[in-house]
Formats: structure tokens, sequence, C-alpha cells
């Protein structure tokens, strides 16, 4: 007990505790766990597989006294991985100020680059308004762009898993359940802020303004509608193909378990013969 006592006494984390006057409290007990390590690393990883769209949600912000505002959307991105593709949203802001227009994005967005490369009809930066709206009809028309890859690759996959049993097919399927949930989720958050648009004069506009807004709502709505019918599907088709899978398993279950029975007959049959010789 003595010995022990002294290896306790002579520890770092006794002594730390004990310099920093928290002895007998219970934040002994706290702080050696988040500064450790290894707690580092697992609050790291933690944090990594947060999704980025989460870090901002799609909302607008109006400060009177400087006269700017702030509009945040989540627009989509896709990712290669391995030989497939990742699909998942990140936060698009828009800062209008007295003279300017800002754009900040933690990727390099097409969205954006369709303006700077000159691709949009009639677009003129001094028409503010205009531009935002065009900037959110264009994220809308993206979403949908990339709705229509997800079903055609959906529909790839399922042809590979009627003439095969493997497990990728299947996580690739998951995967891209997974992306719908997050487009769900930011087209909703995008909704809210177009709603918000339409009911109040946070911007100014003119009558084409308001046709142009009712467009992308509408163009909104509908990437929603194709979105919830798309995870709807593949949820089902998910769970139709592993019952599938399931199935064959059993049956090839039942025929190994019918080979064993009858390889043990001879051995059955032989050892019996055996036994009565002798």
């Amino acid at each position: 007990l003595v010995g022990s006592e002294m290896c306790i006494r002579d520890s770092p984390n006794y002594l730390l505790i004990r310099n920093l006057g928290l002895y007998d409290n219970r934040w002994a007990l706290v702080l050696p766990m988040l500064v450790s390590a290894y707690n580092c690393i697992i609050m790291k990883s933690f944090f990594l597989s947060i999704p980025e769209s989460l870090e901002e949600s799609a909302r607008i912000d109006y400060d009177s006294d400087k006269q700017q505002t702030l509009i945040i959307v989540d627009i989509p991105y896709v990712d290669t991985e391995g030989t497939g593709y990742v699909y998942s949203t990140i936060p698009l802001g828009i800062v209008l100020c007295d003279e300017v227009i800002i754009t900040v994005c933690t990727r390099d967005t097409p969205i954006i680059n369709d303006f700077t490369e000159e691709r949009i009809r009639n677009f003129w930066t001094f028409k503010r308004t205009r531009f935002i709206l065009q900037i959110l009809q264009r994220n809308a028309g993206r979403f949908l762009s990339y709705l229509k890859q997800i079903d055609k690759t959906s529909q790839h996959i399922q042809e590979k898993l009627e003439h095969t049993s493997r497990n990728q097919e299947l996580l690739q399927m998951m995967k891209l359940e997974k992306s719908l949930v997050y487009f769900n989720t930011s087209l909703k958050g995008n909704a809210l802020v177009m709603e918000r648009l339409m009911r109040q004069d946070i911007l100014k506009r003119y009558p084409e303004d308001t046709d142009l807004l009712e467009d992308v709502i509408i163009e909104n709505k509908q990437a929603m509608e194709m979105c919830s019918i798309y995870r709807d599907i593949m949820s089902n088709t998910t769970d139709a193909f592993a019952s599938i899978i399931n199935n064959n398993l059993n049956i090839t279950m039942k025929v190994l378990t019918a080979l064993t029975v009858l390889f043990a007959v001879p051995t059955l049959v032989m050892t019996c013969l055996l036994y009565t010789s002798d």
C-alpha cells in the first residue's frame, strides 16, 4: 500500500492536479481527460465526421445600422471517391454591402463560375436583386441536375445487383441515399430563405424580379419533390435487394447442409461396418 501510494503521488496527473489547486475537486476528473492526446484524437475524428452542410444553416441576417444583408444558402457539390462519386452540400454566403456583393464559399463552385465566365444571359452586377435571384435559380438547377445523376447512378447499381450478391453495390446505394438526405435537408433550408425573401422586403424588387423569385421557388419545390421520391424509391430498393441477398444466402446454406448430410452417410456406413467386423 505504501509503494502504491508513493507511485500515485509521483504520477504526472497527480502533480498537475495538485499544482492547479484542483485536489479533491470534480474538475480533477474532467480536465485531464480533455487535454489527453487520445481524447483529442477522438474529438477531432468526431468533428471531422460532421457534414459540412451542418456548419452553417440556410438563413438571412440583416443589419439595419450598416445596411448590410447576409444570405446563406446550401449548394450541392460532388467529389470523386474511388470509382464512384459522393454528393453533399456546402454553405454559400452572399453579403450585400453598399456598393459591392461578396460571395463566400469553402470550395470553387460552378454556380459562381457560370457568372464569372459570362455563361448567364441578362446578367448585370448593378441589378443586385436579380443577380442574387439568378444565383438561387442556378443553385436550384444544379440540385435538379445532380438529382438526375444520382437517379442514373442508382439505376446502374440496380442492374449490377440483379446479377451479383456482393455488398459493394449495397454500400454504394447507402451512400447515394445518404446524399439524398443531405440534399433534402438543404433544399428545405433554402426554401425557408426564399419564402422569407417573398414575404419580407429585405431586397428591393421590381415586377420582373418577383416573377423570377416565384420561378426559383417553383424549381426548388420540384427539386424537393424529386429528392423525396428518389429517396423513397432508393430506400425500398435497397431493402428489397437486401432481402433477396439474404434469401439467396439461406438457399445456399440449405444446399450446403444437405451436401454435408449426404457426405456424412458413407462415413456412418463405414463406421458401422468396421464396428461389426471387430
